[in-house]
């Protein structure tokens, strides 16, 4: 039984997303797997990140056996699909999710078959402070899918975001870019950048032309952070395959933006903690001032090997500027048990630390403060 307990800490999720009831249409099982590839649902139900939520889901339903998913499912089910709220209320009350940062990208129409406003979020869920993270290609994939002139698409983009800005009051923008041609951000000059998406509108398999048009649209994010003295979220590690290429996806590839003279003056978190380049993600967070890491998904996806994910981390991280998240999104329980989970991780973590003096109990206590809300309440200045 571990010294430190954190149960009672109340989070600040600096890394979700939106759903809808409503929406779910797959089988339980399958939402604990991220795949987009036609994964089988007895692998899924294999996997440690399921079971482990099977087991704290019977301790909050009261049912004995961790071993009865049956019972635990249709008792979810019942709770949920009868009482969305209500039952999200249970679980933030579980967990002490106090204040969500939400990604307002995901899910999007085009990809997903739907898209949920930040309103209908907060219908639903009423109960949690929520605040927005406007994600950049939402916002000029539309344009450039109707094909329109270059200048227009980068004027629309910026208005779109400006407009949403202070309709939301937003506290970050994020970029994706990474999922889809990789890190490696150019940083390009306006009439290459125009030359590539050209290039782009005639052939949309042209990969080369497609990453130009993202690296600009990133820089142009970046410049409305500098503007806003707004952080950019980049995603950076793993997520959904197969469209996912782990191998572009390594945050040091992201060295020439973060040491940029005019882009490194937007504070950059590293999405993820670029999972599984944890420590990469440590290092960079170590050596430049402007680099922050968020450990969304690393709980609950990494299951039992989130505690060596979270020492490399912690080799060479400042703690003051590691933020907790969950990348909850689809069901309610990847938010809650993303927490639940941590909590638990967290604690094996700074219990052995406190065990091998590098630390004292009082000072671990005060890590994991920092660590679940206030190093975001700070960061984000909510």
């Amino acid at each position: 039984m571990n010294r430190i307990d954190l149960r009672e800490f109340k989070t600040v999720d600096n890394h979700c997303h939106l759903y809808l009831p409503s929406k779910e249409d797959q089988p339980f099982e399958r939402y604990w797997n991220f795949t987009f590839d036609d994964f089988p649902l007895e692998d899924c139900k294999s996997m440690l990140i399921y079971k482990s939520a099977i087991g704290e889901m019977a301790r909050l339903f009261g049912i004995d056996s961790i071993d009865d998913e049956k019972s635990v499912i249709e008792k979810r089910n019942e709770m949920f699909k009868s009482n969305p709220t209500k039952y999200w209320e249970m679980l933030a009350e579980d967990a002490k999710m106090d204040k969500l940062i939400i990604d307002t990208g995901y899910p999007y129409e085009p990809v997903h078959g739907y898209s949920i406003t930040p309103e209908e979020f907060m219908d639903i869920n009423p109960t949690n402070a929520q605040h927005i993270n406007l994600r950049i290609e939402v916002y000029y994939h539309q344009y450039v899918e109707e094909g329109l002139a270059f200048e227009e698409t980068v004027d629309k983009t910026m208005a779109d975001l400006e407009r949403d800005i202070e309709r939301y009051d937003a506290v970050s923008l994020k970029s994706v870019a990474g999922y889809f041609t990789g890190l490696g951000f150019e940083v390009l000059e306006k009439e290459e950048a125009k030359k590539m998406y050209y290039e782009y509108l005639k052939d949309k398999t042209n990969k080369v032309a497609e990453k130009g048009v993202r690296d600009y649209m990133l820089l142009m994010g970046l410049e409305i952070c500098l503007k806003h003295n707004l952080p950019m979220q980049i995603h950076c590690g793993f997520g959904n395959g197969p469209i996912m290429d782990l191998r572009r996806s390594n945050p040091l590839m992201l060295f020439d933006i973060i040491t940029h003279p005019h882009y490194g003056k937007v504070k950059k978190v590293i999405c993820h903690c670029g999972y599984p380049y944890v420590a990469e993600t440590g290092y960079l967070a170590s050596q430049y001032k402007n680099v922050w890491a968020d450990i969304s998904a690393i709980t609950p996806f990494a299951s039992i090997g989130a505690d060596s994910r979270l020492v490399q981390l912690f080799e060479m991280a400042p703690l003051n500027k590691v933020m907790f998240g969950t990348d909850g999104h689809n069901i309610p329980e990847l938010y809650w048990f993303g927490t639940v989970y941590f909590k638990q991780r967290l604690a094996n973590v700074l219990d052995k630390l406190v065990e091998d003096n590098v630390m004292s109990e009082n000072y671990a206590y005060n890590i994991a403060e920092r660590i679940l809300s206030k190093n975001a309440e700070e960061f984000y200045r909510l």
